[in-house]
């Protein structure tokens, strides 16, 4: 992880030196991952910082930022939050509460037009049992795999709901507006330029980026789930991530991308 972290820091345009700071201070090698070390890197020169959440779900449970953002960066930052699912608005809303500037929507991001997704209905949700969910709020595990991939969600609700008969019967369809990136910003009067870019959209993460308008957005960080890619889409996306000038780290199922210094 050190390594990682002084290569993205490098990456960046960053040297780093040996320092002596005060204890309240420290971040402590292995209880901060190289991305939220990216993110305050940014920041590091008093610079304020515009951060995209695509997929931000209740803004904390399994959130890789929040606890930054929350400590560090809530009067030097600009957040928004796409979030189809709005029934999820009202526990964003309380997540960020301690934000000055926060802006939610549920628009999704992808090709221009409606976008279909498939969700576990409400009143299944406290029927669910996923082992990786406990302690979590019932709303948090069904609403995490909210998918444009019908079988996905009804394999969970197969797996994780209790005395389900018939799994299709816990799955509904949800018809949301979809647009690229630099649209869907410019809709809520805010620029398109922007220096992170964090996307966790189950197995759709790819067409997020593909539709992010990255040449124009332009993000120095890119936090992105890997893991339910395919081979050939995950390789695609490297691809496409490196013709951009990205640097792209493996954080377990999730890639860390940086843009190289020039």
């Amino acid at each position: 992880m050190k390594e990682i972290a002084r290569l993205v820091f490098s990456t960046l345009g960053y040297q780093i030196k040996r320092t002596t700071i005060e204890p309240d201070h420290m971040i402590v090698a292995g209880r901060l991952s190289a991305y939220p070390a990216a993110v305050l890197g940014l920041a590091a020169s008093g610079n304020f910082i515009r951060i995209v959440i695509v997929g931000a779900n209740d803004g904390r449970i399994n959130d890789p930022i929040h606890e930054t953002v929350r400590a560090h960066l809530a009067g030097r930052s600009e957040i928004v939050l796409f979030e189809p699912q709005h029934r999820l608005h009202p526990m964003l809303r309380e997540t960020y509460a301690f934000h000055p500037a926060c802006t939610i929507s549920g628009a999704a991001i992808g090709p221009q037009g409606t976008l279909e997704l498939h969700a576990i209905r409400p009143e299944f949700w406290s029927r669910a049992r996923a082992p990786y969910a406990a302690g979590w709020p019932d709303y948090r595990a069904p609403t995490g795999v909210t998918s444009g991939q019908r079988e996905h969600v009804v394999a969970w609700a197969n797996q994780h709901i209790r005395g389900l008969r018939d799994a299709e019967k816990a799955v509904e369809r949800l018809s949301v507006p979809c647009k690229p990136l630099p649209a869907a910003l410019r809709d809520l009067g805010l620029s398109v330029a922007i220096d992170v870019l964090q996307v966790d959209a189950e197995g759709a993460d790819d067409t997020v980026l593909y539709n992010a308008g990255l040449a124009e957005t332009r993000p120095a960080v890119i936090h992105f789930e890997f893991g339910h890619l395919t081979a050939d889409r995950g390789n695609r996306l490297l691809r496409f991530l490196d013709s951009l000038g990205y640097v792209v780290w493996p954080l377990g199922q999730d890639r860390l991308a940086v843009r190289a210094s020039s």
